[in-house]
């Protein structure tokens, strides 16, 4: 069964361990909404807390940072453009590898929480046993089984919107390459392509609207 898990890592074993302890009022997150996979996981940080320029020089002294650029910016920090060192890239893509969709991640005070939407607990089970193997602890910290209707609550989903696109996330149809069609997914769901098509349209669009709606004041 679908759940949302809330999980917990430390900085020392995670990544910009040096940047928060150089900088603890830093608070950093991934922005909502943006693109990312396993060979280039987590390329974006909208952080605040601090200068842009003393938040480049903490990324700067940082292990895990092989480089780190300054996109936009406002007083107290800005949208960057992040290259991770090896290591912390290998341990991103896990996360991106698998089955679970990233909704939020988000690192203050020198504690990382990211919230996954996992389609069952094998796919959590093969992020911890990765990143543990890597010497990253991960601790779950909550998980929400999630159904049509907290769906509809939490994103303004309809319960039609919902299945096509838990379906299709079980059938790998936004996996790369996909694992099936559109004409397949709609045949599963008994409705036609056009209407498959214009069904994923709409709760795209309420998912963006309703993510950047509530993202990071970067971006206001």
């Amino acid at each position: 069964m679908t759940s949302i898990a809330t999980l917990r890592a430390d900085a020392p074993e995670f990544l910009l361990d040096e940047a928060f302890r150089a900088v603890p009022t830093l608070a950093v997150e991934v922005p909502p909404v943006v693109a990312h996979g396993p060979d280039d996981p987590f390329p974006f940080l909208a952080v605040t807390g601090a200068d842009p320029d003393t938040v480049l020089s903490a990324f700067a002294d940082d292990d895990s940072v092989r480089e780190a650029t300054c996109l936009s910016r406002i007083d107290d920090g800005g949208l960057f453009r992040v290259e991770w060192a090896e290591t912390v890239e290998l341990l991103l893509g896990s996360v991106v590898r698998t089955d679970a969709t990233v909704l939020s991640v988000r690192g203050t005070e020198g504690t990382w929480r990211l919230r996954l939407l996992a389609p069952d607990r094998d796919c959590l089970d093969v992020t911890f046993d990765f990143l543990a193997d890597h010497g990253v602890e991960v601790e779950l910290d909550g998980i929400r089984r999630l159904d049509a209707d907290d769906a509809s609550r939490s994103f303004g989903l309809s319960e039609a919107q919902y299945a096509a696109l838990i379906t299709g996330l079980d059938r790998g149809f936004y996996d790369v390459p996909r694992d099936t069609d559109c004409s397949e997914l709609a045949a599963e769901l008994g409705i036609t392509h056009q209407a498959l098509s214009e069904r994923l349209r709409r709760a795209h669009g309420t998912l963006v609207e309703n993510a950047l709606a509530s993202g990071s004041r970067v971006f206001n």
